[in-house]
């Protein structure tokens, strides 16, 4: 690597300046990466020219990398083990005398057009994201609940019309229950019978994201339900995970005495044991002195169990979080996704 740069301060334009030698500018394929949507809505609704926008965001883009055109497929095999998200953006040029150190090539073309319109143009190698019918789909999320439905109102509350996902159903194993949820259907399944059904209703192709709710016995989800529905099914436990991986673990809050416990919403994986199971999101609860076993149980619920469900699923739909294999094992790693490396290869 010879040169890295944050791109923060003055925008993806900004980066170079300061790690190159005078002589050499950067020359950038705008084409090569994808504008995200919220950077090409700015330029729209603000009718931004392309320059402004780099010359004040970093466009998708969070790091540079300046490497010799040797190394280019090493340092790309790096980034690919390390699940780094990249792209080789440019090329190092000989710079002219009175250019800027970074140029743009047809930036006009691929971000923006008409923004007196508020047209937008896909990119003519990768399709725009406010284009992609695939990106702007929703996430389908499957809710289980079982004698209560702590959790179900915060999630049906935080999908709005900008959210990242949409309730498909709720299935609940209590004949008793019915949860109303405007325009959400609800429908009681035996325990039983309860995967089986799910797995013919919603095939494992089809992508759909299963939340169990803390009241859910999730021992009815089988392993041939589970299994191809890697990173698909989010359970929720009430407790900081990985302390008390039990069937009580309110109760065991307080015989151990600790002083905050809480609630995790997790990924479940066949095989992988539920102190061990992949964290999406964790909202703590402090525990009063001389709380009540079920005063405490009552606040957990109504406290935590709404916000740490949705911020699971919205971290899940959105992909703010990704799921990736354990090598070597059956488990799955939660990652933080950000566009944080690019490549420039230098041209010798």
């Amino acid at each position: 690597i010879k040169a890295a740069s944050p791109v923060t301060k003055g925008g993806i334009i900004g980066a170079f300046p300061s790690i190159l030698p005078e002589h050499l500018a950067a020359k950038l394929s705008t084409d090569a990466w994808e504008l995200p949507g919220i950077f090409r809505w700015l330029g729209v609704a603000g009718c931004l020219p392309c320059s402004e926008l780099a010359n004040t965001f970093n466009c998708g883009i969070g790091m540079v990398l300046v490497v010799d055109a040797g190394d280019v497929e090493a340092v790309l095999a790096l980034l690919e083990d390390t699940h780094e998200e990249h792209a080789q953006i440019g090329v190092l040029v000989e710079r002219a005398q009175s250019h800027a150190q970074t140029l743009l090539e047809g930036a006009e073309s691929q971000w923006l057009m008409l923004p007196q319109l508020g047209a937008s143009l896909p990119f003519p190698r990768v399709l725009s994201s406010m284009h992609d019918d695939a990106h702007n789909s929703k996430q389908q999320v499957v809710v289980l609940v079982g004698a209560s439905c702590e959790g179900l109102y915060g999630l049906a509350q935080a999908a709005g019309p900008s959210a990242s996902y949409e309730l498909a159903g709720v299935i609940t194993t209590d004949r008793t229950l019915r949860p109303s949820i405007r325009g959400v259907p609800c429908e009681f399944l035996e325990a039983e019978t309860l995967a089986a059904t799910l797995g013919e209703r919603y095939p494992a192709g089809a992508g759909t994201l299963f939340v169990a709710l803390a009241s859910f016995d999730r021992r009815k989800l089988t392993q041939d339900f589970l299994a191809p529905r890697g990173g698909k099914v989010v359970a929720v436990h009430h407790s900081l995970l990985p302390a008390f991986p039990v069937e009580d673990p309110v109760s065991e809050a307080l015989r151990k005495r600790v002083f905050v416990t809480g609630v995790t919403a997790f990924v479940v994986v066949p095989n992988v044991a539920l102190q061990d199971s992949p964290i999406l999101a964790q909202e703590v609860c402090q525990v009063a002195p001389g709380e009540s076993r079920d005063a405490l149980y009552d606040r957990i619920r109504k406290e935590c169990e709404n916000a740490c469900v949705a911020a699971a699923v919205h971290s899940l739909s959105s992909g703010k979080l990704t799921l990736v294999a354990e090598r070597g094992g059956p488990n799955m790693i939660v990652e933080h996704r950000a566009r944080s490396a690019s490549i420039l290869s230098r041209n010798s």
